[in-house]
């Protein structure tokens, strides 16, 4: 058995598909937390529509993403714990392929997968997640290498590390992650297990600066926190940690001073090319993520590639 924890806040228009992608997991043996952190919506109404022995639904005042799901780690019954977002979808197959790959590899703490991003019914662009642990730890430098809204993690584990921050309202995750990579180990399973909302109503200005706070600590001895020991690797990661989250003009500095090969790589001139850019589209070039957009259409040019996302949106059309 294991615990399903998704919190949820004033989301009455989604949640619907993502409690149904749950019940409908082809691995039956969990309880579903729900945790309604004071929604002002129809939410309970909604959460109140679906009659399954395995939901346990909590109404508590608001007090925040970090607050409710440090609350449902404690309400939780088992040891295995599945996050589950309340706008987003499962892979029907989600859990069963999660919870076999940690059964035959007790060794692994957090396991998650690559994911599909999606807006208006339609898959825009899938992120592929690195496999193994020391990769995934390198990875964290820039930006959050685990998909929290497809993790499974130990209980107890995550308890030891202080659980999520409840002073930050955003990129708990990562900042838990970041925490965790000197005690935890990672593993992704590479296949797209779940289909990830992608919200235009978040700020991605504000999202970014959470990031820049939460890395500068960890910026201070990039070699010995990440393992990242090549001087041109180091000057990247400074460079485009400046490009997505801090100055642009900083990033152009940083990648002008790595070596000539380094300098006209394709990544390289990609950093040196946007940081040039006018605020307005530099700003949209961000928000629209052109970089996986592209990554993405490489990606569906093997036919077993397109093949794997009609599997994806017939998944999407079920919920729709």
């Amino acid at each position: 058995m294991i615990s399903v924890l998704m919190p949820v806040y004033n989301c009455e228009k989604y949640i619907s598909q993502a409690i149904t992608s749950i019940l409908n997991q082809t691995f039956k043996e969990f309880e579903f937390l729900i945790i309604n952190d004071g929604s002002t919506d129809n939410t309970e109404k909604v959460i109140n529509t679906f009659s399954d022995k395995r939901i346990k639904y909590i109404k508590r005042k608001h007090s925040g993403i970090s607050n409710t799901l440090n609350y449902g780690i404690e309400k939780a019954q088992y040891d295995l714990i599945a996050r589950m977002d309340a706008d987003d979808i499962a892979h029907p197959e989600r859990l069963k392929i999660q919870i076999d790959y940690m059964l035959k590899n007790p060794g692994i703490d957090v396991i998650s997968s690559w994911y599909a991003v999606f807006n208006k019914n339609k898959i825009a662009y899938i992120i592929k997640l690195p496999e193994w642990n020391d990769e995934i730890v390198k990875k964290l430098a820039l930006f959050s290498s685990v998909c929290h809204p497809s993790v499974i993690f130990k209980k107890e584990k995550i308890k030891i590390l202080g659980g999520y921050n409840e002073n930050l309202n955003g990129a708990q995750d990562y900042d838990l992650w970041l925490r965790a990579k000197n005690d935890l180990i990672f593993y992704n399973i590479q296949e797209v297990l779940t289909l990830y909302r992608y919200d235009s109503n978040f700020s991605d200005k504000y999202k970014r600066n959470i990031f820049y706070h939460i890395q500068e600590k960890y910026y201070k001895n990039i070699e010995k926190e990440f393992n990242i020991t090549d001087r041109n690797e180091k000057l990247y990661n400074r460079a485009v940690r400046e490009l997505f989250y801090g100055d642009k003009h900083k990033a152009r500095e940083l990648m002008l001073k790595s070596n000539f090969v380094q300098i006209f790589s394709i990544r390289s001139l990609y950093v040196i090319f946007i940081s040039f850019l006018k605020e307005k589209r530099y700003e949209k070039i961000l928000h629209k993520k052109f970089w996986l957009r592209i990554s993405f259409l490489k990606l569906l040019l093997k036919m077993e590639n397109r093949k794997k996302l009609k599997e994806l949106n017939i998944i999407l059309k079920l919920y729709s």
